[in-house]
């Protein structure tokens, strides 16, 4: 058993499979269509979600863990005399860490218990619970491997191409006039964090190819780490991902894939047939 409990929750885009592999705690977000309520990983796989949501008129909703999930994990962790580490999704983008701290208070273990508001999400928090997990296992004390996290988590970058405006319109997000004239001429969206962890929408292009065109010259801008890994996202199906894979791995210096679906917290706004690429930059993004 290790001395350091990691724990996360479903937007860090961490699977069943991974769960075992990396040996960390996932609490499930909560997911709603109309009345019907789901735990994301528990009563509803990230596989049905993209069903639903293509087949629904109701635009779904979803919403932090409570604070009683991570409480019985906490508990669990005091029982066995364990260090926590809590790497949730960006403060910037749901109350999640506030569900962590007050059940770390409940718990009565906060002097255990450390929280780090990671201001990051999905592919990118998934980079930040992959590097933890491998310092954890190099023997590293909690308090280093924050020190690490707290560095790299300012410079993890995203270029995210939506494959539809359709989600960003029934998000609120787009007017129905802007979705009519931006799908007839294929405009795809792009998306990233800024430096606060929020979501935001940084530029556009005209089709698959010229927004392929555009991820590259992001990463010659934006030069990558190698100290640290890069990991890649898509939402349903991985055709447009892969596309993405081909044509930025060479720029950087990637040869096997790492991936992972994109979760309902963020799969809901930009829709299915996304595809995203993400990695550590040597400067901190802004």
């Amino acid at each position: 058993m290790n001395k350091i409990m990691i724990v996360t929750d479903s937007c860090s885009d961490i699977r069943n499979d991974d769960i075992a592999r990396y040996d960390v705690e996932v609490i499930p977000m909560n997911v709603t269509f109309g009345d019907e309520n789901y735990q994301e990983g528990i009563n509803i796989s990230v596989e049905e979600f993209y069903k639903k949501l293509t087949a629904s008129r109701v635009f779904p909703k979803t919403s932090q863990p409570s604070p009683e999930l991570f409480e019985n994990v906490f508990l669990r962790a005091k029982e066995e005399q364990r260090e926590v580490l809590v790497l949730c999704i960006s403060s910037g983008l749901s109350g999640t860490i506030q569900s962590a701290n007050l059940a770390a208070s409940l718990a009565e273990y906060e002097d255990h218990i450390h929280i780090v508001d990671t201001i990051n999400c999905l592919t990118g928090l998934r980079l930040l619970i992959k590097e933890a997990c491998k310092l954890r296992d190099e023997g590293k004390s909690v308090d280093e491997i924050i020190n690490v996290l707290e560095d790299i988590k300012h410079r993890i970058r995203y270029f995210s191409i939506c494959n539809t405006l359709e989600y960003f319109h029934k998000g609120g997000r787009l007017s129905f006039t802007k979705l009519i004239i931006g799908s007839l001429v294929g405009l795809k969206p792009f998306i990233d964090l800024d430096s606060n962890g929020k979501i935001r929408q940084f530029g556009q292009a005209l089709g698959m190819n010229r927004s392929l065109k555009a991820a590259q010259e992001y990463i010659k801008k934006n030069e990558r780490d190698e100290a640290y890994g890069v990991t890649y996202g898509f939402t349903a199906t991985e055709d447009n991902m892969m596309r993405l894979f081909e044509k930025t791995k060479d720029l950087l210096n990637v040869e096997e894939i790492d991936y992972a679906e994109i979760g309902a917290a963020s799969g809901s706004h930009i829709g299915p047939d996304a595809s995203c690429v993400c990695y550590v930059a040597k400067e901190p993004r802004k």
